[in-house]
């Protein structure tokens, strides 16, 4: 028998399949989709096989990976400093990029998002930088906030 954790385990891996599916259920022909990395990234990534025509923006280089060879997509990666440890790209020059770019989506992995405080991520203090720009579309338009592995089990939301 396994033990309960690997119930649990098999559970947060359907509802992120599912998750990405729906985010990108009404992705249409010439969009362009701001994905920034986190552990939702490689879910959106094989969601994203039944898209096309798209414009993807990111600072994953997992997502990256995933989409070489797909001749029907554009993939920009954002400049940044290369985190090692997060597989991305981060600083002050995604800023620069996302005051003039514009997104017809934003599919953001976040442990919470609330219109007062703002966005809440994990890790280093980099990667929790998320865009002032950025952050002031979400709010403007309706997005979807995708859930950090911690959000599953304990939400983190000031």
């Amino acid at each position: 028998m396994a033990p309960p954790q690997a119930g649990i385990a098999r559970e947060i891996e359907r509802l992120r399949e599912l998750i990405a599916r729906r985010a990108l259920a009404t992705t249409r022909p010439g969009e362009t989709i701001l994905i920034n990395a986190g552990p939702m990234s490689p879910y959106l990534g094989k969601a994203l096989e039944s898209v096309h025509d798209v414009t993807i923006v990111t600072n994953s280089l997992d997502l990256l990976e995933q989409m070489t060879g797909r001749k029907d997509l554009k993939v920009i990666l954002t400049s940044g400093e290369y985190h090692a440890r997060y597989r991305c790209l981060v600083g002050p020059s995604v800023n620069a990029l996302f005051e003039t770019l514009r997104g017809d989506r934003v599919l953001l992995s976040v442990d919470g998002i609330t219109s007062h405080f703002g966005r809440r991520l994990t890790g280093s203090p980099r990667i929790s930088a998320l865009p002032r720009p950025m952050s002031a579309w979400l709010w403007r338009r309706a997005a979807l906030p995708i859930p950090h592995e911690n959000a599953l089990s304990s939400p983190t939301i000031r």
